[in-house]
């Protein structure tokens, strides 16, 4: 089974966005404010190379993938990263949307 978190800082046009649709679909994800989660936030920035939110982590027995919203558009699509991880980069909340229902 997927489960779906996303880690959104309030304020941000795009977390409302994906989590009002997310709500709006009726999908179950798990909903953590970046503000109070630092220490996660502050590494999946690193990892990911973005400061821009949503970030969205979606865990299946199989894989792990990251959503996150890339610096530039050289980080944009899927890069593996080892055999159960992926990153995905997107340049638009409907982007992000797809990737959390397709996968």
């Amino acid at each position: 089974m997927k489960k779906i978190k996303v880690l959104r800082l309030s304020g941000c046009d795009w977390c409302k966005a994906l989590v009002n649709k997310l709500n709006e679909l009726n999908v179950s994800f798990e909903e953590l404010d970046a503000n109070k989660n630092e220490a996660l936030a502050d590494v999946l920035e690193a990892y990911l190379n973005t400061t821009y939110y949503p970030i969205v982590i979606l865990t299946s027995e199989q894989k792990t993938i990251y959503l996150y919203r890339p610096l530039d558009t050289k980080d944009v699509g899927h890069t593996t990263l080892d055999q159960n991880i992926e990153k995905i980069g997107c340049l638009t909340a409907e982007a992000m949307l797809t990737q959390i229902l397709n996968n």
